[in-house]
């Protein structure tokens, strides 16, 4: 009676559960991106026919060539070239093995790709794509990732690792003009054939972007994923619907060659929203009307010299305007009235350039000051201020009093002098002077040799009647305490409530004195950040602090922090 019981029960349960057609289609699709692993999503496709046809909606992918998969084409090159055919037995079956441990390496991912469900032999699969393997050659390919949910109306995000495919011939030779098989940009290409894709993103492995490379490397173009003839072959199959593009090229072959990216965007994708290209060299000319376009960065690469000019000219409802070392602008004028977010980092000196922005409200300028700069920008809040302005150069603000936050970084303060004159309503003041070195592991190398250490005109900060937080960066610390005498001068300060200050403290008593001039009883928090590798201890600063501000209201509020890496905040840096 028990088991006939529970095994009617168990019937019971099993006749009310919902079938898996059965579900709206928008819970599948949410199933589907739970998956996560590209992996999963090639066996999960063939379980039934909705997760089949979920598959099938994906509208974001993300491709990403891995280092690896350079090593094993670069290494295959090797092995079919005459040096290794011409070498002893010993060498050839050395490579032959070293060949081996690579194809079988590659082997058994895509052992994970197939074994999920009956998939054709010539092909694999993932979140819905099938590509073809070459035939006849030994190469091998490789699709894995993840996949979640990116926006409303938009299905999930498949991250692709794809492999290189490498080849030879069976007996070990090859002429000079054999090329192994490029498998990344083709499977690109075959992924895009048919998918409706609303977000696609491009790139290569960072760490094979910053490895060291040969000249003969540089001469290449198998991994230039900005080359025209390239993009051709895929942007034309998505231009009704690719809504986001971000490519994130190989530099060491892409920066070389001239790319006529923007023109073949701006023909074919009209719907395109926002675009991020990097370590690539940009030609303009040719560039057409890109009415939709809200969002562009332009990060790590070369220009013609008219680009800004022609982004200001077709490109008239942009948003946010993000350029970032960027080589080659000469001059350019920016009028465009939509825009609200603009950072310019030109790393070479241009000519003339000018704003006229009646919506900015956030302006950052990291860069090598052009010989004219002229700034108008009524409604302008924020201000990261981060060159060096020369001694011929010529800079001019035109409407520019309503800063609520400035950031300056920059060995001359005669700008800062004229900025805050103009804008006594500033809420928030960050103060550096670029002047510490860092190493890659975050430990103090010394301060930059060739750098003046002059201080700001503190008194000047009392116009600043609303003033409330005050940031000094290590660099400006360096500066009061070498500059101890001058500093100490300063008897009046405005009553901000909040100071911060990010440090390398060199001398204790130089310290204390300052603490002392800026620890006031009207302050309610002090955020302190010291880094570790200073000559005066975390210890020593913290328990001048704690003495200096013992009577202060209990509401005071001190926070501490000791800094091990890199992350020591810099005005200079945006911190």
């Amino acid at each position: 009676m028990r088991t006939c019981s529970e095994h009617k029960m168990q019937v019971s349960v099993t006749d009310n559960t919902p079938k898996l057609h059965e579900f709206p289609e928008s819970i599948i699709d949410e199933i589907f991106n739970k998956l996560e692993n590209a992996k999963y999503i090639a066996t999960a496709r063939c379980v039934c026919k909705c997760f089949n046809e979920a598959s099938k909606r994906i509208r974001s992918v993300r491709f990403i060539c891995l280092d690896k998969y350079h090593e094993s084409i670069r290494y295959g090159l090797r092995l079919s070239s005459p040096k290794i055919s011409q070498s002893s037995p010993s060498a050839r079956a050395q490579a032959s093995r070293g060949k081996q441990v690579v194809t079988q390496a590659i082997n058994s991912d895509v052992e994970g790709l197939d074994s999920g469900g009956k998939h054709e032999p010539s092909t694999s699969t993932t979140g819905g794509t099938q590509i073809q393997h070459l035939e006849r050659k030994p190469s091998v390919d490789r699709i894995e990732g993840d996949s979640h949910s990116i926006s409303k109306g938009e299905s999930s995000t498949a991250v692709a690792e794809t492999t290189q495919s490498f080849s030879s011939d069976e007996e070990g030779s090859s002429s000079d003009d054999e090329r192994p098989v490029f498998i990344f940009r083709n499977v690109v290409e075959r992924f895009l054939e048919k998918q409706k894709l609303v977000q696609l993103r491009l790139e290569i492995e960072g760490k094979l972007q910053s490895k060291y490379v040969s000249e003969a490397e540089r001469r290449r173009t198998d991994f230039w994923l900005s080359d025209p003839m390239h993009l051709t072959r895929w942007v034309p199959n998505v231009k009704d619907t690719l809504q986001h593009l971000c490519i994130v090229d190989y530099g060491q072959q892409a920066i070389m060659r001239r790319s006529s990216i923007l023109e073949i965007l701006s023909k074919n994708c009209k719907k395109l929203k926002t675009l991020d290209l990097r370590n690539m060299f940009i030609d303009s000319s040719g560039l057409e009307d890109m009415p939709a376009l809200t969002s562009i960065t332009l990060r790590c690469v070369k220009v013609t010299g008219d680009t800004l000019q022609l982004i200001n000219a077709r490109m008239r409802n942009l948003v946010i305007l993000a350029l970032s070392g960027v080589f080659g602008v000469v001059e350019g004028t920016l009028d465009i009235p939509s825009l609200k977010v603009l950072c310019l980092g030109l790393s070479t000196v241009a000519k003339d350039i000018s704003m006229n922005l009646p919506s900015l409200s956030k302006l950052q300028l990291k860069m090598l000051c052009p010989e004219k700069l002229t700034i108008s920008a009524t409604t302008l809040q924020f201000l990261a201020f981060n060159l060096e302005v020369g001694e011929n150069a010529v800079i001019e603000f035109d409407d520019l009093r309503d800063l609520q936050e400035l950031l300056y970084g920059a060995s001359s303060f005669d700008t800062l002098t004229k900025l805050v004159a103009m804008n006594p309503s500033l809420n928030k003041l960050f103060l550096d002077i670029p002047c510490m070195t860092l190493g890659g592991d975050g430990k103090w190398l010394g301060v930059l040799p060739g750098v003046p250490l002059f201080l700001p005109n503190f008194k000047q900060l009392l116009l600043c009647e609303r003033l409330g937080v005050l940031n000094i960066g290590p660099g400006l610390w360096h500066s009061m305490e070498v500059n101890l005498e001058t500093m100490l001068a300063v008897k009046n300060w405005p009553s901000f409530k909040r100071l911060i200050l990010h440090m390398i403290p060199g001398n204790l008593d130089a310290c204390t004195a300052i603490l002392r001039t800026l620890l006031k009883p009207t302050l309610t928090s002090l955020e302190l950040y010291i880094h570790t590798s200073s000559p005066v201890s975390y210890d020593a600063i913290v328990s001048q602090v704690s003495g200096i501000t013992s009577n202060f209201d209990r509401s005071f509020s001190f926070k501490p922090l000791i800094l091990r890496g890199p992350a020591l905040a810099s005005c200079s840096n945006g911190g």
